[in-house]
């Protein structure tokens, strides 16, 4: 992989991982603040949310309902389709719980900062 992808692809498991991080401390915003202000989210129900302004009451309910869990993100795959545009699958849990999902997401280069623009979770069994 040329030197600038890898770069760009560090840039995005860091979007990722700060997701991680947020959700563990609690903060909402600062999770929601990884998708594009036009994101399309499909939750693991399947129930489409388009917008940040729509996703963020849902991830304050979903982070009450997982309290006493913490998010974890791995298997983090990047691909690029573009120079800013790339897919991203990674698997997430909510340990201490047996709650397990594959995220595929349409990652975007916009002002130079990497966001989520779409994505879709699938419960895994």
């Amino acid at each position: 992989m040329p030197e600038g992808k890898a770069r760009e692809e560090e840039r995005i498991k860091k979007l990722v991982a700060n997701m991680q991080d947020a959700w563990n401390r609690d903060d909402i915003k600062a999770f929601d603040s990884a998708f594009s202000e036009d994101v399309d989210f499909v939750n693991t129900a399947g129930k489409l949310f388009r917008g940040r302004d729509q996703i963020e009451p849902e991830h304050t309910k979903e982070r009450e309902l997982l309290k006493g869990t913490e998010l974890k993100i791995e298997d983090v795959m990047v691909g690029f389709l573009g120079d800013e545009i790339a897919v991203v699958h990674a698997t997430h849990s909510f340990p201490p719980t047996n709650r397990r999902a594959t995220m595929t997401a349409l990652v975007v280069k916009r002002d130079g900062e990497w966001r989520i623009r779409a994505t879709q979770s699938t419960m895994k069994s």
